[in-house]
This record gives structure tokens, C-alpha cells and sequence, in this order.
């Protein structure tokens, strides 16, 4: 009855208040005895597709399977993957399942899970699907490459690097693992870098920017890194190298350059070359630092032209008292020009190395003689109370600068607001110092006086 009076109001002449009773009164519970059926009858809607950037890096897993592949599971196989490109990520998933229990020995479809993993950020899975695979193919290239995204979810660039690196080697590899390749060895680079500037040893930081240039000659960035390294290094030679590659590559002006060029002439002895190159810089671009770097090559050049005596305190393991009347002399120059009374006599001193210096340190009260036997004892090695009392002596020598205070700071407070370095022995007063560190201590005492100038 519903049925015929529903269709004719379509079949019969149209009448305008028939058809709006009828309407209401037949219509409408149709259409609702309809929608309550809905729920019944099992519709699903599938979950949205995953957007590319979650599904990541993707590659057929058929490339480089070796085994026997049925017809029918390349066919169900290229469908299932298309979903997954598209995104249907648990559909792809189902149906690979399906494909891996059908065909056992059809191993794209467990790549294809491990794909499928890695979308779903199950990154155990995924390794335990790929190693299964390459178990029964070790060369099998897609499996290798997922093997090598699941090293990169993990953090192990290099791994994955090493992988890319052999499988872009084969005569016959693919486009898209080529330049993936050129991806992942982007990310090994831009490690390598941030490695080597943190590295905690020269030595160590080395290694990685020399592993940095075998994979991206093209990179100024690491050649720059390295030459500085090799400055420090005092492997001058191979810094130039560096350098001369910057320069063939079009730097000539670049000042970056120039100031490592002048770091491998000043450690190369060339002292003129380095000083009027970071002179030409220091005026083109003031406030850069190149001020400070040209007083620091000047302050070398004086230094290379001392005594053999004063390079052999310098470099002493274990600072002596006449190493330390010796740098002194040297290093503070309101130090080696102060007037003295008549010193007191020392009967140890006639054939050491030094002999001027340590008069003049015996003048100044630097160093003591022992009233009884009036011995300096020049080879006595300089412990760290002994460094620190020499250290504010010559801070106040012919005038504190301003940085000293005015005497109500002790001596190791006067030093350190001055710059001077001196924590290492106030923390350690009785072990004894090298050359090195005295050396350390008393540059930055004689900036101090001169920054007070």
C-alpha cells in the first residue's frame, strides 16, 4: 500500500495539496524506515590516507629480489603497493599479510610490512621484517635500503650513509637510490661538521673534517674547519693545501681566507707576510677581530726572535725559578726596563743560563736569596702558591692597572679580575707548573698593564 500510493504521486496528475499531505504522510516514514536500516547493513568508511611526508623515503620493494615471483603476486603485489603509495596504509598492510601467507617465499610483501611499520613509527618492526629478508637475500637492494632508513630513524647516520654508499655503487642501481643517497650523505656531512666542532680532542676533530672532505670535496665550509684544525695542529703544510684549494676555487678575496692564509705564514715563519696581510684586513674590515689577531702575530714575531733560552723555559715540562726570571724578563716589559738597586749576591748563578734575568728578578725581589748560604737555587722547580705571589708581584710592578683594585682584593681575585688565568693553581697550589701555563699567566698579565695604557 505504502509502495503504490509513494509511486503514484509521481504517476498521476499533480495535484498541489495532495502532493504535499501524501508527502508528509507517506514520504517522509519511507525515508526514515529507510536510514534506520543503515546502520545494519555494515558500511565502513576507511581511515584517511597518510600524507607522503609521514609514509617517508619510498623504493619497490621488488628492486633487487632475486627469487621466483608468480604472476599472481607481482599482480596482488603492484596493487597493494599502490595503496600504500597512496597512503591507505593499514589496506596495504592487510593485503601484504595476505600476499606474505599465500606466497611464503614472495619477499617484497615482508618489505612491504616493514614499510608499512616504518609509516606507523613502529621502528622494531620494521628492522625484524627487513632482517628476515635480508637473511635469505643478503644483497637484496630495496631490503638494504629500508635497513638503512630504519638506521637513520635511529640516529646511526653513518650506518645508514655506508649502506646508500655501496648500493649507489652497483653498475645498475636505480635513479631513486642514487639520489637518495645524495640525501642521506647531505645528513652525514652536516654530522660530521657538528661533530668536529664539538669534538673534545684536535686529534679527534681532525678525523672526522679529513672523513667530512673524502665525502664532499665541494665543501668549503669543511675545508675551512680543517685548515684552522691544522693550525692548531701546527701541520702547516697540510693547511696550506687547504687553503690553496679556497683560493683555486675563487676565494682570493674572501677574508675568511686571507686570515687562515696569514695563520699558515705566521706558523710557517714568515712573520712579514702574515703581519702585512692581517694589516690590509684589520683596515678593510675593523672590529672583525683581525686587530687583535694582527697584535698576536706581532707578539709571535718578538717571540721568535728571542734567546734560546727563553724558547727553552717556554717549553719546559717543569717551570724552574730561572725559567720563571727568564719569562718574566721577556713577557712583561715593565718588568725588564725597572731600575734596580744593588741586588743581593747569589753564588749559584755565575754559569746558568739567564744570568741577567735573574739579577734583575733578584732586584725586584722576583726571587729570594737564602741569607745562610746565599744560593738562589735556580733549578728549583716553581710550585703554584710560588707562581701565584710572582704573578701579582708583577701585575703592581711600576703600577697596578685599574683592574688590580686598590688592594682590598687578594692577590688571586686581583689576577682573575684582571683576565689573568690563574684558577688551575689556586686550585692546585703545590703541584708544579709548565712553561706553558707560566707562559699563559704572564701574556695575559702584560695585556692587562697594556689595555691600562
Amino acid at each position: 500500500m505504502y509502495w503504490f500510493n509513494f509511486v503514484s504521486i509521481f504517476n498521476f496528475e499533480f495535484r498541489p495539496h495532495t502532493f504535499f499531505v501524501r508527502s508528509r504522510t507517506l514520504v517522509l516514514p519511507a525515508l526514515l524506515a529507510v536510514v534506520a536500516l543503515l546502520p545494519s547493513t555494515g558500511c565502513t568508511t576507511s581511515a584517511p590516507p597518510l600524507p607522503a611526508s609521514r609514509l617517508g623515503f619510498l623504493l619497490d620493494p621488488r628492486i633487487g629480489f632475486e627469487g621466483k615471483a608468480e604472476p599472481s603476486a607481482d599482480k596482488r603485489f603492484a596493487a597493494s603497493w599502490t595503496k600504500l603509495s597512496a597512503g591507505f596504509v593499514p589496506d596495504a598492510d592487510r593485503s601484504f599479510a595476505t600476499i606474505e601467507s599465500r606466497y611464503p617465499g614472495y619477499l617484497p610483501a615482508s618489505v612491504g610490512r616493514a614499510v608499512v611499520a616504518l609509516a606507523q613509527d613502529d621502528v622494531d618492526r620494521a628492522a625484524t621484517e627487513l632482517d628476515r629478508a635480508i637473511g635469505v637475500q643478503p644483497d637484496y637492494v630495496a631490503a638494504r635500503a629500508y635497513r638503512a632508513e630504519v638506521a637513520l630513524r635511529r640516529g646511526d647516520v653513518a650506518a645508514a650513509y655506508a649502506t646508500y654508499r655501496e648500493l649507489a655503487s652497483y653498475s645498475g642501481a636505480s635513479s631513486a637510490v642514487r639520489q637518495r643517497f645524495e640525501t642521506v650523505s647531505g645528513e652525514r656531512l652536516r654530522q660530521l661538521l657538528a661533530l668536529a666542532s664539538g669534538a673534545p680532542s684536535n686529534d679527534e676533530a681532525l678525523l672526522l673534517l679529513e672523513e667530512a672532505i673524502g665525502l664532499a670535496p665541494q665543501s668549503d665550509i669543511a675545508r675551512e674547519q680543517l685548515a684552522r684544525r691544522l693550525v692548531a695542529a701546527k701541520r702547516y703544510a697540510d693547511a696550506r693545501t687547504q687553503v690553496t684549494s679556497l683560493l683555486d676555487r675563487g676565494r682570493v678575496d674572501d677574508p675568511t681566507v686571507q686570515a687562515l692564509l696569514a695563520d699558515v705564514e705566521a706558523g710557517e715563519g714568515n712573520f712579514q707576510g702574515a703581519i702585512i696581510r692581517l694589516e690590509r684586513l684589520s683596515q678593510r674590515f675593523p672590529g672583525r677581530g683581525y686587530e687583535d689577531r694582527l697584535a698576536a702575530v706581532k707578539n709571535d714575531y718578538k717571540r721568535a726572535n728571542l734567546p734560546p733560552r727563553y724558547h727553552n723555559a717556554a717549553s719546559s715540562p717543569a717551570l724552574t725559578r730561572a725559567d720563571l726570571a727568564i719569562l718574566s724578563y721577556w713577557e712583561i716589559s715593565a718588568f725588564r726596563f725597572a731600575p734596580i738597586a744593588d741586588p743581593p749576591i747569589a753564588v749559584d748563578i755565575a754559569d746558568v743560563p739567564g744570568r741577567e734575568e735573574i739579577v734583575q728578578a733578584l732586584g725586584l725581589r722576583l726571587l729570594s736569596v737564602d741569607p745562610i748560604t746565599r744560593a738562589v737555587d735556580p733549578a728549583r722547580p716553581v710550585t703554584g702558591t710560588a707562581m701565584l705571589r710572582a704573578a701579582a708581584l708583577l701585575l703592581r710592578v711600576g703600577g697596578a692597572p685599574p683592574c688590580a683594585g686598590n688592594g682590598g682584593t687578594t692577590a688571586a681575585q686581583a689576577l682573575l679580575n684582571c683576565g689573568v688565568p690563574v684558577a688551575p693553581i689556586v686550585t692546585a697550589p703545590d703541584a708544579p707548573l709548565s712553561g706553558e701555563m707560566a707562559l699563559a699567566i704572564l701574556s695575559a698579565i702584560e695585556n692587562a698593564r697594556r689595555s691600562a695604557e
